[in-house]
């Protein structure tokens, strides 16, 4: 795993996160024809969220752990496993750590709103290191 850097950073669904903020715009942009209303906030806070997701980390993989991200940066989940060749990724996107013998799925990670290529880039690292 030498040519792999920890920490990995996996991102937001880089769609899911431009699709609010079309959303977030046209919402707000309804205010401006309507008038200030219950949209206005709704815009407001969907155009916080989207931003959120461009910007900040879903997870973070670390040598010791995968950190569960929210939006806004902090962390609110660790999955912790012994060393990184325990944590294995399947074909279809779902992350597993092996602890004494057991496989056990992570939680809170739906590969719909992470960002294939950071995935990917994960799959190679768990690849390398379990050679």
């Amino acid at each position: 795993m030498s040519d792999t850097k920890l920490p990995i950073e996996i991102h937001h669904s880089r769609g899911v996160a431009i699709f609010m903020l079309v959303c977030a715009v046209f919402i707000l942009g309804t205010t401006f024809l309507v008038g200030v209303s219950m949209n206005t906030i709704t815009g407001v806070i969907l155009l916080l969220v989207s931003i959120g997701y461009l910007m900040n980390p879903a997870l973070v993989v670390t040598e010791s752990g995968i950190e569960h991200r929210n939006i806004l940066g902090m962390t609110l989940r660790r999955t912790d496993y012994d060393s990184f060749s325990d944590l294995s990724v399947d074909p279809d996107g779902t992350f597993f750590v092996t602890r004494g013998g057991t496989r056990e799925k992570v939680r809170g990670v739906i590969r719909f709103f992470l960002n294939g290529a950071d995935v990917k880039r994960l799959e190679d690292a768990v690849k390398a290191a379990s050679r």
